[in-house]
């Protein structure tokens, strides 16, 4: 369709996917990467009694124990993916 080469349309392609701006789900299927934003700065100070300062960019928020409990495990969940696709990769690695 654009008249150039198969050639230069993958040499093209497979340039778009080491600079992560497309992704190879399966063989012959190409996806475009959604640019992320850049992370924030993120930090939390623990008082002796009891609140705590969540910092998050320019917001900054005041929690408590329980509160701190809860978002715990909330992001519990993220922390078992996270290391599921770590261990993964690492398998596909050595198998590989």
């Amino acid at each position: 369709m654009t008249g150039l080469k198969l050639v230069t349309v993958d040499d093209h392609i497979n340039r778009l996917v080491e600079d992560g701006q497309l992704r190879r789900p399966v063989a012959g299927v190409v996806e475009i990467v959604e640019p992320l934003t850049p992370p924030r700065a993120v930090s939390m100070t623990h008082s002796p009694d009891g609140p705590s300062k969540l910092e998050i960019g320019d917001t900054c928020i005041d929690i408590w124990l329980q509160e701190r409990r809860m978002q715990a495990n909330l992001l519990l969940g993220d922390a078992v993916q996270y290391s599921n696709i770590q261990t993964g990769q690492d398998l596909n690695l050595l198998a590989h």
